[in-house]
């Protein structure tokens, strides 16, 4: 049974091998058709835009592959007999094609390594060459709070919404022109009139006015103006975005979040899209394999069997498209509707592939 296993779990990664390889090359071929033109600019550095540019289609990719690559394979034994004369064997089916199911749910696991590792850091190769030296003095976020230094200031904030365009916990130290501090401004908020403008509006400000060294004087303010050198547009931009960001790095803005409610929102809902999607692979191999055994005295097994999968494998599409807007509008936790779909097709697929006939 182990020979028959192999047999059938080799024909089946070399037909999903080759339909990945089909679907990869396209990708690029029709992605370097689309910037044919920046290959004037440089070709090695073009080509290797293209090729991080090409790696969004592995999440997707691969499943489909491993989809039509189970049927190809599976119909294939059909039409040759070779699942009959299992069945003529006493061979219990589920246990021979078991091996393929492992070798999807390993696939789904090294998927999930793979947009951590591979494809998260790819992408954000893509943003920081598209950003050239606009941001190059771009504020940064690290420990938890926003940080930046300009030529006068360095400002210190805890939080930053883009829709009110609001610094909140804001500290800023203000220089002369020997680099002695002046000032000191501690504020709850800061608001600036777009995101555009580097002049900030600070609200109950408690300022500290150094006048020499030896005196220091504190007094509070209601409203309080201070051109930081920085615009909200440029902390919008540093700011990496979700899709951007790994696993770990998510699960550490989840767990230190204190902005925009919204924000968290979209947050887990990446998070959570990011940990589930790649069971896809694992879903689609468990639906596949049925309509691949199917009705064994039919003669058009591959393209009915092929037709059936891939509409099952649309409707999932669909439906973890919609799983993920819904996470994102807050009506649910954001955890739910994408771990409902997986947990949903993987339990029909399941349920079918107990089915078999054996």
């Amino acid at each position: 049974m182990l020979t028959i296993s192999r047999y059938f779990l080799m024909e089946f990664a070399l037909a999903s091998a080759g339909v990945f390889m089909a679907l990869f090359v396209t990708w690029i071929s029709a992605d370097t058709l689309l910037h044919i033109d920046r290959l004037s600019g440089g070709i090695a550095e073009s080509l290797r835009d293209t090729l991080f540019r090409s790696l969004d289609i592995v999440p997707l990719g691969v499943p489909m592959a491993c989809l039509v690559g189970c049927v190809w394979s599976l119909t294939r034994a059909v039409r040759f007999r070779e699942i009959t004369a299992v069945r003529a064997g006493g061979i219990p089916l589920q246990r021979v094609l078991l091996p393929i199911v492992v070798s999807a749910l390993l696939l789904s696991l090294g998927l999930a390594l793979f947009q951590d590792r591979v494809l998260i850091p790819a992408r954000q190769a893509l943003i920081d060459a598209g950003a050239g030296d606009q941001d190059r003095d771009a504020p940064k976020f690290v420990a938890g709070r926003w940080w930046h230094a300009s030529s006068n200031t360095i400002l210190s904030a805890e939080r930053y919404s883009a829709e009110s365009r609001t610094l909140a916990g804001v500290n800023v130290f203000e220089f002369d022109d020997s680099r002695q501090i002046t000032r000191h401004i501690r504020a709850a908020e800061a608001e600036a009139e777009n995101s555009g403008d580097s002049i900030w509006q600070f609200r109950d400000a408690m300022v500290r006015q150094f006048a020499d060294s030896h005196v220091i004087t504190t007094h509070r303010v209601s409203r309080l103006q201070s051109d930081l050198g920085m615009t909200g547009g440029a902390i919008a931009r540093a700011r990496t975005p979700p899709e951007a960001t790994s696993l770990r790095g998510l699960a550490l803005r989840v767990r230190e979040f204190n902005g925009e409610s919204i924000d968290l929102i979209a947050l887990e809902a990446t998070f959570h899209g990011r940990l589930a999607g790649p069971l896809a692979v694992l879903v689609l191999v468990l639906l596949a394999v049925p309509f691949a055994i199917g009705d064994l005295e039919r003669g058009d097994s591959l393209p009915r069997a092929l037709l059936q999968a891939l509409g099952v494998a649309a409707c999932f599409w669909l439906l973890w498209t919609l799983a993920q807007v819904v996470a994102r509008t807050g009506t649910v936790p954001p955890a739910l509707p994408p771990w409902a779909v997986i947990c949903g097709f993987l339990a029909v697929g399941i349920w079918r592939f107990r089915a078999l006939k054996e």
